[in-house]
């Protein structure tokens, strides 16, 4: 469960039903949103860019870290679309995080104990080198 940076009543959740699922507090117990499926597998985490608020990312089973924009979840089919489908982890994803105040850089720790810091205008491989200022 992943709350909107910018709102309490406002979240997102993932879970072994393959489901990306938003969903608002001040309704009824129902989801407002429920992404097209793309994944086969569980779903373990997922976290909520605190400067781009379209932007998601969620971590998977099979060691895949995804990477949406909320507002192109709808492929032609029906299908989810995502902008970036990273897969570096040996096993599953159990925790993403975005780096704060960044749309570019995310961090994803898998069950293959690594911790990867990604950085989207060098998609295909994680950095190799610290983030400094």
């Amino acid at each position: 469960v992943c709350f909107r940076p910018d709102s309490s009543n406002e979240f997102c959740s993932v879970g072994d039903d393959q489901k990306l699922l938003f969903w608002d507090a001040r309704s009824k117990l129902t989801p407002v949103q429920e992404a097209p499926k793309w994944c086969t597998v569980d779903l373990h985490c997922v976290d909520w860019n605190q400067e781009q608020l379209d932007l998601l990312v969620t971590g998977d089973a099979n060691g895949a870290t995804v990477v949406f924009d909320r507002r192109k979840m709808s492929g032609p089919n029906g299908e989810s679309t995502p902008l970036y489908s990273l897969h570096y982890h040996e096993e599953g994803v159990y925790r993403v995080g975005w780096l704060p105040k960044s749309t570019k850089h995310f961090a994803s720790g898998g069950e293959d104990s690594s911790l990867f810091i990604w950085d989207l205008d060098r998609v295909g491989a994680p950095r190799t080198e610290p983030l400094v200022d």
